[in-house]
């Protein structure tokens, strides 16, 4: 059975009430729950709109999305919002870390908002930590690490409510060659461990590469 399926999606955007963008043009795209997805192209292609549809964080001019075969923009917002937070992890280009606090308790936070208590958010929070490899650096705030294990606090914090899906956009575009490769192990290490579909848009064709299926945006259209 499918995990994902994005049937005709188009995004449309007005400029000044008048000219039309036309970003996506009729996407149709379908996943299996597990694998590993990477989105290529150029800047300007419709690869982060692409992102922030499956995200549910946009919505499409027009088509439907599906997962588990529930076309989940026929909810209405507080139910979309649910369904986002309760199964969707995200991890972006900029970490987004709150600086104020450390990793640990950037990556506690989400679980605290999702009414867990201390102690069993402070154990989840401390196991993502070991697994990317950072449970040394629990106490560090965000100014005093690297940008790759920034990154690696972000790839925690996405994990922190157990999402079925990943999403990442551009999770390298800041990082050096030897630092990205190393993300790059963390996330393939991720996918396998907790066995989450993951979707990653990049610039980088290495990254893509290391994907069960890596596919090309060009003009708003997947080849």
């Amino acid at each position: 059975m499918s995990f994902i399926i994005m049937k005709n999606i188009h995004k449309i955007y007005k400029k000044n009430g008048q000219r039309e963008l036309h970003v996506l043009k009729g996407i149709n795209l379908t996943i299996e729950k597990g694998k590993t997805i990477a989105i290529i192209g150029s800047s300007g292609a419709g690869k982060s709109t692409l992102l922030h549809i499956l995200g549910t964080i946009d919505q499409p001019t027009e088509g439907e999305l599906f997962y588990n075969q529930q076309n989940v923009f026929s909810y209405d917002n507080k139910k979309l919002a649910s369904f986002r937070n309760k199964n969707i992890g995200f991890v972006f280009q900029f970490h987004h870390l709150l600086p104020e606090f450390s990793a640990l308790e950037n990556i506690m936070m989400p679980i605290l908002i999702n009414r867990k208590s201390l102690p069993e958010a402070k154990e989840k929070a401390l196991q993502l930590l070991d697994d990317v490899g950072l449970s040394s650096r629990e106490n560090h705030k965000p100014g005093e690490l690297s940008g790759g294990e920034q990154q690696r606090v972000a790839i925690a914090r996405a994990l922190s409510n157990n999402p079925e899906l990943l999403l990442a956009d551009e999770p390298t575009g800041n990082l050096d060659s030897n630092t990205s490769n190393k993300i790059f192990q963390v996330l393939n290490t991720i996918n396998k461990e907790y066995s989450v579909t993951m979707i990653v848009v990049t610039h980088n064709h290495v990254l893509g590469e290391s994907t069960d299926f890596c596919l090309k945006m060009v003009d708003g259209r997947l080849e």
